[in-house]
């Protein structure tokens, strides 16, 4: 996350830095049907405003035939050189790990509801310049909703996520610099505001053939407006979506 499962960052542009504290990473959508089934996503991760740049690895089981569980790792960053002098960078590193419930909606198990929900963590760590920095550590709780279908070769989902998440400044250097007293008004802002709700729709679609297919994701985030400037509002993914069953004996 900006951090966000972690999930996470922050990053700068050419004149005016532009740092973030908080971003959505792309929710699992293993849409299951059966017990011992396995997902592996391998996704490339990028951010809207911030522009970060990074990757997610999404692992996600069907313990039974009605209950999965998941987990997801989410590193993002950027770094850039700006007024030809100065260095300003910003990386983010998020894990979460989730469980829920999924049934299929027809016979052929093609349309399926699920629901996960879980907790994450992570930091978010940015260097201003002239020495200043930040790390602002993220805790996450969240429940994702979805509806989805599924074929041999094409699948997609619609993911309607709810998180709580919470901020805390666990470093903070700022100088007598004019050019980065806006940091301490950010780190005021989070200490004055550590947590909030955050809507986080996603749509995932994936094709190909039956086992590997090509994913590509988009997940938004609306929240308190209080903290609005200081989080990434759109997370794009594209990437590998491998899918398999473990079960050895299917007959």
């Amino acid at each position: 996350m900006k951090k966000f499962f972690l999930l996470l960052l922050t990053a700068s542009s050419l004149m005016s830095c532009y740092h973030v504290y908080y971003a959505p990473n792309t929710p699992t959508a293993p849409l299951f049907s059966e017990k011992d089934e396995m997902r592996v996503n391998a996704l490339y991760a990028t951010g809207n405003e911030s522009e970060y740049n990074g990757g997610e690895l999404q692992v996600a089981y069907a313990v039974t035939g009605n209950w999965g569980v998941l987990f997801n790792g989410f590193a993002v960053g950027r770094s850039e050189l700006v007024d030809g002098v100065n260095t300003q960078s910003g990386k983010g590193t998020y894990a979460e790990f989730g469980a829920g419930y999924f049934i299929p909606m027809d016979q052929k198990g093609q349309w399926i509801f699920e629901t996960y929900g879980g907790f994450g963590g992570g930091n978010v760590k940015n260097e201003y310049s002239y020495g200043d920095r930040s790390r602002v550590g993220i805790t996450k709780f969240y429940l994702q909703p979805a509806i989805g279908y599924k074929s041999k070769h094409f699948e997609f989902a619609f993911i309607t996520r709810v998180a709580y998440v919470n901020w805390k400044v666990k470093q903070q250097m700022v100088g007598s610099n004019v050019e980065n007293q806006w940091v301490l008004d950010d780190m005021v802002r989070i200490r004055s505001k550590p947590g909030n709700f955050s809507f986080e729709p996603a749509l995932i679609l994936r094709a190909g053939g039956k086992s590997v297919k090509a994913h590509a994701g988009l997940t938004f985030r609306r929240g308190n407006y209080l903290a609005d400037d200081l989080t990434e509002h759109l997370n794009a993914s594209l990437g590998l979506s491998f899918s398999f069953s473990t079960r050895k004996n299917k007959s």
